[in-house]
């Protein structure tokens, strides 16, 4: 089954109970700590399926826990009324 047509089905179903579905950009999602909001690629270990911040050390979970989790977070932000809520990589500053 492609996305597209679980897309299509979920949809469906979503309507059928009176709830909607919210389309939300996927990037960053499995990169990004949910809660410092750090994006880092390197910090995603996909052959043990796991996301560590090295930044602060006090996060570690299923990479798809946390692309999960940033998704919640992207679907709250459109209900709070961001019409197209994403993530952007900053850049860090220079002190």
């Amino acid at each position: 089954m492609r996305y597209s047509e679980i897309e299509q089905l979920l949809a469906y179903k979503a309507r059928l109970k009176g709830s909607a579905v919210v389309k939300v950009a996927a990037q960053y999602t499995s990169q990004r700590r949910p809660k410092c909001g750090g994006i880092h690629k390197e910090y995603r270990h996909h052959h043990t399926h796991e996301y560590i911040c090295k930044s602060c050390n006090s996060y570690r979970a299923n990479d798809d826990l946390t692309g999960a989790r940033n998704i919640y977070l992207l679907g709250t932000m459109y209900v709070s009324g961001i019409e197209q809520p994403k993530f952007e990589k900053l850049e860090p500053t220079a002190n």
